[in-house]
């Protein structure tokens, strides 16, 4: 993810920081199967929110779509089978995640009666937008995602 501007904050989140917002990625192992759950999200910083919400689009249930992509995001043991489920998530992130993330950086989706935002959330933002940004808040949302 590191070609996108993402850097890896957490054990299982990357993170992009544009400004008031923090985008990122979290990528979820599962213990029953070599497999990856892939979870997008927005964390609006001047938030008290007491845990990351994963309030992006959510892979694990398009699963059938990227089966008829055979994108499985499953791996075993085998470099060539690293790699594969590697590039999957990659392509799956380029293909689907990121222009996610573009749609919400337009501020109006931001606000939008659709947005994954929200009522305390858009407070937040717009306090933070008027340079009014509780910096406790700030620092509390940067070190759940591990941004120092």
């Amino acid at each position: 993810m590191n070609p996108h501007g993402f850097v890896r904050t957490r054990s299982t989140y990357w993170t992009r920081d544009i400004g008031d917002i923090v985008e990122f990625i979290h990528l979820h192992l599962y213990t029953f199967q070599p497999s990856y759950r892939l979870h997008l999200g927005l964390r609006v910083l001047n938030n008290d929110r007491e845990s990351v919400a994963l309030n992006g689009p959510d892979f694990d249930s398009c699963r059938e779509s990227l089966r008829q992509r055979k994108l499985t995001l499953h791996f075993n043991r085998l470099e060539p089978s690293i790699e594969k489920c590697a590039g999957e998530l990659y392509t799956v992130f380029s293909d689907i995640g990121e222009p996610w993330f573009r749609e919400y950086r337009e501020y109006e989706n931001l606000f939008s009666m659709e947005s994954i935002l929200d009522e305390d959330e858009k407070i937040g933002l717009k306090k933070a937008k008027m340079g009014n940004s509780d910096a406790a808040l700030v620092m509390k949302s940067r070190s759940m995602l591990g941004i120092k």
